[in-house]
């Protein structure tokens, strides 16, 4: 009687599949990691746009509080009362700065006062949606926002 020899070296289909269906597992993951990276950057980048916006918007309104036009941006002035009622929405595209709609505008930015009760002292809140577009949404919340307080008196 011969016996055959058993001991063939290799694989059986068992194993490849399942080494197969881990690897598969651990790429989809990975990919799955991968986007949520890529959307958290897309966020910062949007939101650190948002913060520098915010930082040019108030210097220009603590160097002329009252003034409706300034230098960079059309902006009304700070004890324009119908800010209280009624915020305005400026557009604005990196390249291109201020834009008159929200066509091409990559964020939004609603611009509100109030008067402090000696109407010496301005809160300006800063509200930054983007996309632009979300902020022509009722009830849509700010992606960005910024109060501060500034003094109308020099």
């Amino acid at each position: 009687m011969r016996f055959q020899n058993s001991s063939k070296t290799g694989f059986s289909l068992v194993e490849v599949t399942l080494a197969l269906g881990l690897v598969g597992f651990a790429l989809v993951t990975l990919l799955g990691v991968f986007v949520i990276g890529i959307s958290t950057e897309r966020d910062s980048v949007e939101q650190i746009r948002a913060a520098n916006l915010a930082t040019r918007l108030i210097s220009e309104r603590r160097n002329n509080p009252l003034e409706g036009n300034s230098n960079v941006f059309v902006l009304p002035p700070l004890n324009d009362t119908s800010l209280l009622s009624n915020p305005r929405t400026f557009y604005f595209s990196e390249s291109e700065g201020l834009l008159p709609s929200v066509s091409r505008a990559a964020v939004a930015c609603q611009v509100e006062s109030h008067l402090s009760r000696d109407s010496a002292i301005a809160y300006l809140t800063l509200d930054f949606y983007w996309p632009a577009q979300t902020a022509t949404n009722t009830g849509a919340r700010p992606n960005y926002r910024v109060t501060t307080a500034i003094p109308l008196t020099q």
